[in-house]
């Protein structure tokens, strides 16, 4: 801290002795969030001013706080540890965050807090907190004694004190605080873990503004500590404060100011419809040229969609260490993180018993392992399957398997709330009732998350059943294309729709999350978006090695079923919008082209036949002709993209690959995209209806079969 600036902060708050109360010699515990983006300022000195206002706050408070300092460092070098270490008073962590943006910098601090330490305060100071070190202990106190939550409003004249009482009176409707512009608190720890952090979508000067603002809608037992500052402050400064202010002040009061980017896509689309339709009814131009533009518009739309789609596909094949980074690891770690296993269960009586076998057989050691199967009560079938189950390798000393019966259960999400209460391990995972994961998988996972950081593994998933119907084949290349692909682009964008089985969660994010959203008819789409909001770190693993096994539909209305469901599950969280607060464009374009993708087949599925009829009985330009007809000639690209796709798909499970596969994929490919466009067109109408019953896919332990289990070895 320069010696000018320690001169210029005058500040005419005192702390008094009769302030204070006189109890007897308490002890808390503070983490303290450092922000470092000065390379002028010594971080050394900085620390030593924390560890002497340790033996103030013990003077004028009569209480021990215990200090963990996070320094938050903003600058584009690394800081020692070595040096910063010396003082055993504090423990000190250093969260480098080299090109990060400070409220994303920030919300990491506070979430490494939330996870690492057992505190009872949390303490933001700014990199020149020795100006207003005073200040410091007037928080504790508060929070301490009487609030969850403080802020230090450090006022620079009369006019910034006045305007931002009238921000903070437009923000939150003159209710509550009088002024939330401040980038000082303390709030207790207990508070900050209920606060949805990845709901932040400022993360630039605005950030703490937006901060204050959730909190105080979630807690009212919060103060301002106005101090009557005066700090010698240029007046470009100044004037780029009250614009990051007041830019922040009305995105938070109205939302969807910060989507204007993407609303002006939406807005784009529609003025250009509309101005089409003008220039028909008043005459301007021919209705066959209105219909000539719309066409070419909409196949170039549709084209690159469809190329798009194509990149997804091969995004694994365009250069090979896209594939290699995504394989299971070769070397597996020790044995450290513990394991809970869900299965949501009903009517599984066929297949639940060989399932809780495979599952309970993971290569991992029997304490840091349980399973928790799920059923609703009155399925007496599954539960009798399920206790023998249990009972017979309970005989052979596995005895880490429960079963809890919910009375009423809505859908799968609800049952995984209701078992998530039961959970007491590191991670949580998912299995559907017809799985077969590979015995190696714990160990996968713990490697993943121990040595990899990762906070969230989806694991591959591979249908196998190629050849009971005759959808069947593409359903199965679908699923590996996805898995294999695509998911490893998306992880790569941080924004990424989970599977609903073989997924490994951190407990603890799960809780921070409030778990599963059981209103949504694709939860694990759901939870997939938030936790990418919330800055979790997702690995996609596929590894035909390892993948777990599962069996297609077994009749076309049961599949019709199943992706009606999924379909009306993304257009659910298509509609809620949450996943407008991703923070990046590109992300919320991936999310709405993902979300979406149900309202495309349901065009495609029209546009077909559509664009064949019209080369047959209208007359159009020669040019519109050739544009329009280049959507049918990618989708024959990617039917031929099927046949090499599914001969991978043999070579990777070492099944022989027959002219007969080719044939099948190519006769059945035009079908199969009518029966996605059907599935998405009947989730539209259960939308429209209000029906959002879970309809279930019956499971058969199709894939299953000798023949598959042999070829899949």
């Amino acid at each position: 801290m320069t010696e000018s600036l320690k001169n210029s902060a005058r500040t005419k708050y005192t702390l008094k002795s009769k302030d204070l109360p006189k109890p007897k010699i308490a002890y808390k515990t503070v983490s303290i969030i450092l922000t470092h983006s000065d390379l002028g300022l010594n971080i050394v000195d900085q620390i030593t001013a924390i560890s002497n206002l340790q033996v103030s706050l013990l003077a004028q408070t009569n209480i021990v706080y215990k200090l963990n300092l996070v320094i938050v460092n903003l600058t584009d070098s690394s800081l020692s540890l070595g040096v910063t270490n010396q003082d055993e008073k504090i423990n000190i962590t250093v969260l480098n965050n080299f090109n990060v943006r400070y409220g994303l910098a920030m919300i990491k601090a506070m979430h490494y807090i939330c996870d690492n330490h057992a505190t009872d305060l949390v303490l933001n100071l700014t990199s020149d907190f020795k100006a207003y070190i005073q200040v410091i202990t007037k928080l504790l106190f508060h929070t301490t004694y009487y609030k969850d939550f403080t802020i230090a409003s450090l006022n620079q004249n009369r006019f910034v004190r006045a305007y931002n009482q009238f921000l903070t009176h437009f923000i939150l409707n003159g209710e509550g605080l009088d002024n939330i512009v401040g980038e000082v608190f303390c709030i207790r720890l207990s508070l900050l873990k209920r606060i949805n952090l990845e709901y932040i979508s400022n993360l630039n000067q605005g950030f703490h503004l937006e901060f204050n603002k959730l909190v105080h809608d979630k807690n009212q037992n919060i103060f301002n500590l106005t101090v009557n500052e005066t700090k010698s402050t240029d007046f470009i400064s100044l004037l780029k404060q009250l614009v990051y202010n007041t830019l922040a002040g009305y995105v938070i009061k109205y939302p969807l100011l910060s989507q204007l980017k993407l609303i002006s896509i939406f807005g784009i689309l529609i003025l250009y419809i509309i101005f089409l339709v003008g220039l028909g009814v008043t005459g301007a131009v021919s209705w066959v040229l209105i219909y000539n533009i719309f066409i070419v518009s909409f196949s170039l739309i549709m084209i690159a969609q469809g190329l798009f789609n194509l990149y997804c596909s091969l995004f694994s094949w365009e250069n090979p260490e896209n594939a290699r980074g995504h394989k299971s690891p070769e070397v597996y770690a020790a044995p450290k993180l513990s394991f809970t296993a869900l299965l949501p269960a009903l009517n599984e009586s066929l297949v639940i018993g060989d399932t809780i076998r495979a599952v309970s057989a993971f290569d991992y050691p029997e304490h840091l392992k349980e399973i928790i199967v799920i059923n609703k009560a009155d399925d007496l079938e599954t539960i009798a399957t399920v206790n023998q189950t249990i009972k017979e390798l309970a005989e052979k000393g596995i005895n880490n398997i429960r079963l809890l019966t919910i009375e009423n259960p809505k859908n799968k999400p609800d049952k995984l709330n209701y078992a998530l209460e039961h959970v007491k391990t590191d991670v949580v995972c998912i299995f559907d009732a017809e799985d077969r994961p590979h015995p190696e998988l714990l160990q996968i996972v713990n490697t993943e998350m121990v040595v990899g950081k990762a906070d969230v593994v989806q694991s591959g998933i591979q249908l196998m059943n190629y050849d009971s119907s005759w959808f069947s084949m593409l359903n199965v290349l679908e699923y590996y294309l996805w898995f294999k692909s695509a998911l490893h682009l998306f992880a790569g964008m941080n924004t990424i729709t989970l599977g609903g089985n073989t997924v490994f969660f951190k407990t603890k994010w799960v809780h921070r999350l409030g778990g599963w959203n059981a209103k949504c008819l694709a939860e694990d789409a759901e939870i997939g978006m938030r936790l990418s909001m919330a800055g979790a770190k997702i690995k996609v693993i596929y590894d035909p090695r390892h993948a777990t096994q599962e069996e297609t539909p077994s009749t076309t209305k049961d599949f019709i079923k199943q992706r009606t469901r999924w379909n009306q599950g993304f257009i659910q969280v298509l509609m809620n919008g949450e996943w407008l607060k991703l923070r990046q464009l590109n992300q919320k374009l991936l999310s709405l082209y993902l979300l979406a993708w149900p309202a495309m087949q349901a065009i495609l599925f029209l546009y077909i036949p559509f664009s064949v009829l019209s080369l047959f009985f209208i007359k159009t330009n020669v040019w519109v002709t050739m544009i329009s007809i280049i959507p049918l000639y990618i989708l024959l690209f990617m039917m031929a993209v099927s046949v090499i796709s599914f001969s991978e798909f043999c070579k990777d499970y070492k099944i022989k690959f027959k002219l007969a596969h080719a044939f099948k994929i190519l006769w059945t490919f035009i079908p199969y995209q009518f029966l996605l466009g059907v599935g998405a067109y009947r989730a539209i109408i259960r939308i429209l209806r209000k029906s959002n019953s879970w309809e279930k896919t019956t499971h058969i332990n199709a894939h299953h079969k000798p023949q598959i289990s042999q070829l899949a070895k």
